[in-house]
């Protein structure tokens, strides 16, 4: 990230000259986006993943403002290979608001001839295959070698979603079931308000709805829960993976605000030690203690904390019988 950092500041003062240097520069520049063209200043995308005639919605883009930062939240599933959950946690210390954006699991990827001749040697197409959530898979499977993580997986999902909603992720943060529990034990539970009551499907009220405390266990079936049953075991119509991502939110917001108090902070390289073993992550030390200082900050509310739910139209684009999301 600090090279990324010191490449822009190096773009940015080569700009400024240029631009002081000729104001026919700037002006035609100006008129080319005033009439609705890419200025000389900017790169068409080349797309190395999707098709080449994909065009970017600019939805989760218009949330992003210049200058901020992007981690990738990521949870994977019991299976070890699909993501259950991807979160975009967008920090922006100008103006003090984080903004956490959540993806559907089940956005559709257009790749291209070359990534679909990929998967079909490597026996990846199947049901689903198209979906975001398994395009960590893929990309392990393809042996992708490029980006700055040095981990095939998530450098692939950096440049899926880069190509896919124009975002860039400087660092990620992916965690399994056995890593939330831990990570919310070792900060001895966590508040969530619970709109309803949520049952299993015996009908047995796992968790009351009002204001609880949750330790790992419970707030990992809440993070989870799809569907609604009522005291019977009859299911209760939600609206499924968009229900619970509201509620992942919800609980993300408070949780943002509750494991960077002054006494979980300082006990940081404890809880990363607890959960080493079902965590990854890209930060290096020094920049774990400068978002533990940033944590301390949204805690004691200098920090508004948005949620931004991205949904899009339900399709299936390759008559798979496989429910995608098309982000428009």
């Amino acid at each position: 990230m600090k090279k990324f950092l010191v490449f822009v500041a190096i773009v940015v003062v080569i700009a400024v000259i240029l631009t002081s240097c000729t104001s026919i520069k700037s002006s035609l520049n100006d008129l080319l986006v005033s009439w609705g063209f890419i200025s000389d200043d900017e790169t068409p995308l080349s797309y190395e993943i999707l098709t080449p005639d994909y065009v970017q919605p600019s939805t989760v883009k218009d949330l992003i403002k210049k200058g901020t930062s992007n981690i990738l939240l990521v949870g994977i599933d019991d299976t070890g290979i699909l993501y259950d959950t991807i979160c975009i946690a967008n920090i922006d210390k100008k103006d003090k608001v984080v903004k956490l954006i959540m993806i559907p699991r089940d956005t559709y990827i257009p790749y291209n001839d070359t990534y679909v001749q990929i998967m079909t040697e490597k026996k990846l197409i199947s049901k689903g295959a198209y979906k975001i959530n398994m395009s960590n898979y893929i990309g392990k499977k393809a042996d992708y070698l490029k980006g700055n993580f040095g981990y095939p997986s998530m450098d692939f999902m950096h440049d899926v979603l880069f190509e896919l909603i124009g975002v860039n992720i400087d660092d990620y943060v992916l965690l399994n079931f056995n890593g939330f529990k831990q990570m919310v034990d070792a900060v001895d539970g966590v508040d969530v308000t619970v709109d309803t009551d949520i049952r299993d499907f015996t009908g047995q009220l796992i968790i009351p709805s009002g204001l609880q405390h949750l330790d790992g266990e419970k707030a990992l079936f809440y993070a989870r829960t799809r569907y609604l049953y009522d005291e019977n075991g009859s299911k209760i119509p939600t609206t499924g993976d968009s229900y619970r991502k509201l509620n992942q939110l919800s609980m993300m917001k408070e949780m943002t605000k509750q494991i960077f108090k002054i006494g979980s902070v300082s006990r940081i390289p404890e809880i990363i030690q607890t959960v080493n073993e079902n965590v990854k992550y890209s930060f290096t030390p020094a920049e774990v203690t400068s978002y533990g200082v940033l944590g301390l900050e949204i805690s004691s509310d200098k920090y508004t904390v948005e949620t931004h739910m991205i949904t899009g139209e339900s399709a299936d684009p390759l008559n798979d019988q496989a429910s995608y999301v098309i982000i428009k």
